[in-house]
């Protein structure tokens, strides 16, 4: 017996342990570790315990959802309300199921938090996220009365303002979008990750449709200099690159990528922000200087590098350099990563045919039509395809023929 005991005694123990541990990681935001911990709790705990289930599964959700994994928060919350109706868990998993996409599932379980007697202090803020999911199926009106609604219960919400901004953008509305993001701003110029992002985001957007394209670069340099996170940082950078891209101020964006490098560690970003230097270059017509800096890039293994293949295929052409430009398709094309596969098989295909490699470029265009781009990219594949099908339907006694419409 008192062997059993002593048991209990160090299991017990050992759970503390590893929950008090958890709460620890969890309060310095080592999610990751946490949640690791949490789980290896949860094995320990029995099955009677609820309480400590519950209070367990609760936490290893929150963890899941700070590691930006919606899929595994939305499993630790079922296993949750398996136990037992909570209605804090209610609430996170309907943003799992947001982030997920899944907006009327979502838009279901806040209706029936509601039917629970919530805190009222959380209503505003479960009737906003019913207009976000009504906005996420693209009911922009609805979307909006629930954000009024929401801002009459709790004049101090700020969401309700950025979430109208998106809507009135959404609606091709900017000026009207303009007034509420920056009332937004003005209410709180940091705010969450996903919100900060939204709001500054939302007014570059509004700008750039109103034409200000001076202003939308103002706006988004503002941003990034309040940017905190690594994520921030690089949402911020892309729109910013693209503004002074479109203006023409090419060496103003290396100036900013470049102060902007010592603020990301993870690899993959310090390659894309090299990445877009690189393209800048580029632009400038500087070939001799692009090309060596993005070449110093081509030992690193790592699954962002094809971003460097696709700014090198854009030298190339720019050079109209084609045996470099097909050489760097080729090599992009080793990723298999179908968000670039349509643009390397087009740089392939055109390097091909300006190369007189007739024969070769037929079945390459072949592989672009099998991948059934969307209607922007198949105004595109006019451009690789159209030409040198039509210009080759007579080759060795072979007929080659793509039909109007499939292209």
């Amino acid at each position: 017996m008192n062997i059993e005991c002593q048991k209990e005694t160090e299991k017990l123990g050992k759970l503390n342990s590893l929950r008090l541990f958890a709460g620890f990681l969890l309060t310095k935001g080592d999610h990751s570790q946490a949640a690791m911990f949490y789980e290896a709790a949860l094995e320990e705990i029995p099955l009677h315990d609820k309480e400590a289930r519950i209070h367990t599964y609760f936490n290893l959700g929150k963890c899941y959802q700070n590691m930006n994994d919606p899929k595994k928060a939305l499993e630790a919350f079922d296993n949750l309300l398996l136990i037992k109706k909570v209605v804090d868990a209610m609430y996170f998993r309907s943003l799992a199921l947001l982030e997920l996409d899944a907006p009327i599932l979502a838009a279901s379980q806040l209706c029936e938090i509601l039917s629970h007697n919530p805190n009222p202090n959380n209503i505003p803020v479960i009737v906003e996220k019913i207009g976000v999911c009504m906005a996420k199926l693209k009911m922009y009106y609805i979307a909006m009365d629930y954000f009024k609604l929401a801002k009459k219960m709790n004049p101090k919400l700020t969401g309700p303002d950025t979430y109208m901004g998106i809507c009135f953008n959404k609606l091709q509305m900017p000026a009207q979008a303009l007034a509420f993001f920056e009332s937004a701003i003005k209410a709180r110029p940091g705010g969450g990750t996903h919100l900060f992002i939204d709001k500054y985001r939302g007014k570059a957007q509004a700008l750039r449709n109103m034409g200000l394209l001076e202003e939308e670069s103002a706006c988004l340099k503002e941003a990034l200099d309040l940017a905190k996170t690594e994520q921030q940082i690089m949402y911020l950078i892309r729109d910013l690159n693209n503004s002074l891209i479109d203006q023409g101020k090419y060496a103003e964006n290396i100036k900013i990528l470049q102060h902007s490098l010592p603020r990301v560690k993870y690899i993959g970003r310090i390659i894309c922000l090299n990445a877009l230097i690189g393209k800048s270059l580029v632009l400038m017509n500087l070939f001799d200087e692009a090309h060596a800096h993005l070449s110093q890039f081509l030992n690193i293994d790592h699954c962002d590098k094809i971003i460097i293949y696709a700014e090198l295929c854009f030298l190339f052409k720019k050079k109209v350099d084609f045996v470099n430009l097909l050489q760097a398709a080729n090599q992009g094309l080793t990723f298999d990563n179908p968000d670039y596969n349509l643009n390397f098989l087009i740089y392939k295909a055109c390097s091909l045919y300006k190369l007189g490699c007739f024969q070769e470029t037929i079945p390459v265009c072949k592989s672009i039509l099998e991948l059934n781009a969307s209607d922007h990219n198949a105004r595109r594949l006019r451009d690789a395809c159209y030409k040198i099908v039509n210009s080759n339907c007579h080759k060795n006694g072979n007929i080659y023929f793509f039909p109007v419409y499939v292209l």
